[in-house]
């Protein structure tokens, strides 16, 4: 994902913190952050170019490494 491009929810999941992203959620990708000791990813993003999310993902299989690992079958630029 590219720093300001806005992308949509294509297929729905859950992060870390169990809040679900429905389909045709969208957001601007605004950064990323990723914590190797705890696998843990953090994407940054905003939902209206205001306020900031902060969506916690861990590249494990009991968390969310399957959406990480199949990325594009999740999330999708947003071409509208």
């Amino acid at each position: 994902m590219r720093a300001g491009r806005k992308y949509r929810v294509i297929r729905e999941f859950r992060d870390y913190d169990h809040q679900l992203h429905p389909v045709g959620e969208t957001w601007e990708f605004c950064g990323f952050n990723f914590v190797p000791y705890d696998d843990g990813m953090s994407f940054f993003v905003s939902p209206d170019g205001k306020q900031e999310w902060h969506l916690r993902l861990q590249w494990r299989p009991e968390g969310q490494g399957a959406v990480l690992d199949n990325l594009a079958e999740y999330i999708s630029p947003d071409e509208a």
